[in-house]
């Protein structure tokens, strides 16, 4: 193989989209908080240059638990 050959092509995807979720947390004592947060991402299409034949509407949603703990 060449040393200037390409496997693939490097896509270049827009970034444009929209992303919206929440989330909660509470005390579960004096030094320590448990949280909850959701989001949904989704990103503008894109079509690979290939007149509409291969596109892709991207999109992902997210679920994050965690804990924290205060050290006095």
């Amino acid at each position: 193989m060449a040393e200037n050959s390409t496997i693939g092509d490097i896509v270049d995807w827009g970034s444009s989209g929209f992303s919206i979720g929440g989330g909660l947390e509470t005390a579960v004592s004096s030094n320590m908080t448990l949280g909850l947060e959701y989001r949904y991402s989704q990103y503008e299409k894109e079509d690979f240059g290939s007149d509409g034949l291969i596109t892709d509407e991207p999109s992902f949603q997210t679920v994050r638990i965690g804990a924290k703990y205060k050290f006095n």
